[in-house]
Formats: C-alpha cells, sequence, structure tokens
C-alpha cells in the first residue's frame, strides 16, 4: 500500500488538475450560517491567530477539510468563506469579526447581515441625553469609520442584508439622512449586487424613498463596474 505524507496535499490529489479539485471543495465544504452568538469564540482563539493574515482561525477551523493539512486549507479556506453567509447583530459584532478573518476572510466574504446600529454607541448617546428617550437618540456615529473601512475592504462581497431602526430613519428627511457620514460612507461601497433593507422587527422597512434611493444607490456601484 503506497502511503502518502501528512505534510502535503498527497501525490494523486495534489496532481489533480485544480478545476477537479476546487469541485471536491466545494461538495466537502456545504452552505453554511455563521451568527453574532459564535463572535466571543474569537477570543479565545485570539493568541492562536496573532500573526496570521490568512485568518485561518477566525472563525471556520472547525470545518474538517481545513485541518487536513497546510496546502489543502489555503486552498479551500477561501470557498469556505465564500459559502458561509455571516449574520451580526450590530456593527461592533461585525467589525471583531471582519478584524478577526484577516486578509483572506475579507477578500472572500460574500455574503453580510447586520443591523446598523452600535451597541456602545447607542449605550453613549443613552448616558449622555439630558432627558433619555428614543428621541434623543440618533443614527451610529462611534464606530462607522471603522465599520466602512472595513466593508471597503471586502471586495467580493455581492449580498448585504442591513436592520435599520425605522423610527430613526422616518425622523429623519431624505436630506438629512443623505448626509448622514454613516449613510454616505455606506454609499461608498462597491460591487454589492444584492441590498436587502430591513426594520429591526425583521420585516422589509417600511420607507420608500429611503429604501429606494439607498438600493438604487448601492447597487448601482455594482452595475458601473461591469
Amino acid at each position: 500500500m503506497q502511503t502518502y505524507s501528512i505534510c502535503g496535499l498527497g501525490q494523486i490529489f495534489s496532481q489533480l488538475p485544480k478545476e477537479i479539485r476546487r469541485r471536491i471543495y466545494y461538495l466537502a465544504i456545504p452552505k453554511g450560517e455563521w451568527s453574532t452568538a459564535d463572535v466571543d469564540s474569537l477570543t479565545s482563539n485570539f493568541p492562536k491567530g496573532i500573526g496570521d493574515l490568512s485568518g485561518f482561525y477566525f472563525p471556520l477551523s472547525s470545518l474538517g477539510v481545513l485541518g487536513v493539512n497546510k496546502e489543502m486549507r489555503q486552498e479551500a479556506l477561501p470557498l469556505a468563506y465564500r459559502s458561509t453567509m455571516f449574520r451580526l447583530d450590530d456593527m461592533d459584532d461585525l467589525i471583531k469579526l471582519l478584524i478577526a478573518v484577516g486578509d483572506t476572510g475579507r477578500n472572500n466574504i460574500e455574503s453580510l447581515e447586520f443591523a446598523w446600529q452600535s451597541k456602545t454607541d447607542f449605550e453613549l448617546q443613552w448616558t449622555e441625553a439630558r432627558i433619555p428617550s428614543e428621541h434623543s437618540l440618533t443614527l451610529p456615529v462611534l464606530h462607522v469609520a471603522k465599520c466602512i473601512q472595513l466593508l471597503n475592504q471586502c471586495k467580493n462581497l455581492k449580498f448585504l442584508r442591513l436592520f435599520f431602526d425605522s423610527d430613526l430613519i422616518s425622523r429623519n428627511s431624505p436630506e438629512a439622512y443623505k448626509k448622514d457620514p454613516g449613510i454616505h460612507g455606506l454609499c461608498s461601497i462597491r460591487g454589492i449586487e444584492r441590498l436587502e433593507i430591513y426594520d429591526l422587527a425583521f420585516e422589509p422597512l417600511d420607507n420608500p424613498l429611503f429604501v429606494r434611493w439607498l438600493q438604487e444607490t448601492i447597487q448601482s456601484s455594482h452595475r458601473d463596474q461591469d
């Protein structure tokens, strides 16, 4: 019986055409989801991933095909990110994820879902408000720049589902939300083919002017690239 080194892909597998190997990886890596409930697991793996820009340790290292050897991991990891839908609660969790996944993750994530709000920002606004009430709150500010910076590094992001506080959107005129620094930055993201906009109750956002404007602005960037 012929044996193969565990340090390489193996003589037979490594000699297969690249396209055949990719098909095998697609069969071995099913479509999946990764939710905000798993964000805390990033912390426990962080020491392992220091200096690892491949993003192997965050957050898909449990997939069996990625643990066979280094060569197989390098070939299969981008496909693993492309096959996973990432669902985050807010931009705080999104920032943690996009930092943790490294260059490989940011270059290959295709599907994202998160709420356009920040728990940290919300708590700060609530604390600083003279009369705490939801009417004193505004669209997020604190972590928006970092969020936009990281989203712009997701060069293959094709699908984005955003959740907005419907009250905050309805209290802003079209001129106001178009000038909001966060929304303005969001419109700078290029390449998104499909944008869905919901309220925090997981229903389509009932604000036709805002929804139509944001979808046309962001999705048009994809058409401009074609």
